[in-house]
């Protein structure tokens, strides 16, 4: 999948080969692979996280926003936004 993060005032990420994301909704957590029917999520604040095709799990603090799921391409639009580290 390709995955694109807007923020208000710019494009905060546009990834390529995504092989599945993880957010969180009112609901619950959300998770999307590419085979998954086209949705749209309302998303909260909460952590974001996405894993690429070179294993690489990264993980995102965002605020509430949207997703959007069309064919391969993933749409998510925040208010805010910031890259995780890893602890280890």
């Amino acid at each position: 999948m390709d995955l694109k993060i807007l923020l208000p005032f710019r494009i905060f990420a546009d990834i390529k080969n995504v092989k599945s994301i993880v957010a969180e909704t009112s609901e619950g957590f959300f998770g999307l692979l590419p085979q998954r029917l086209d949705c749209v999520a309302a998303l909260v604040p909460g952590i974001f996280t996405y894993e690429t095709d070179s294993k690489s799990i990264h993980y995102l603090a965002v605020d509430k926003g949207v997703m959007v799921k069309a064919g391969m391409q993933v749409l998510v639009s925040v208010r805010k936004c910031n890259r995780g580290i890893r602890p280890w």
